[in-house]
């Protein structure tokens, strides 16, 4: 089982009592600010102003021979959401974004990120 680093390692000792069971969650926030500090070229539509846009995911590896018994098997997934609006918009340059989250989530609160086993 995967063991990142993380601020709340087992927090109340639930980390713990699922990996005993096979079971390992892991949540992730990336949060990016951007901004443009000098005013633009004026009659471009373009503006001066920050930005922020962000991602969260949660990771779940499941150890099903642990779980229930079936030998070699196990599954891993990511769920992911994403927020905000990134600051490449502000300043005219949608090829070659500014921040690393550049794309919007949709109309959806999470995506099937993969799911595999």
């Amino acid at each position: 089982m995967p063991k990142p680093e993380a601020i709340f390692v087992n927090p109340l000792g639930v980390n713990a009592w699922l990996r005993e069971r096979g079971i390992a969650i892991l949540l992730d926030n990336t949060n990016e600010m951007s901004g443009m500090l000098n005013a633009p070229t004026k009659g471009l539509g373009l503006r001066q102003g920050a930005s922020n846009a962000g991602q969260y995911s949660m990771e779940n590896d499941i150890d099903w021979e642990r779980l229930a018994g079936w030998t070699g098997f196990s599954t891993h997934d990511v769920i992911v959401g994403r927020y905000g609006i990134p600051a490449s918009r502000m300043f005219g340059d949608n090829l070659n974004p500014s921040q690393e989250i550049y794309g919007g989530g949709g109309n959806v609160v999470v995506h099937l990120g993969y799911a595999y086993g």
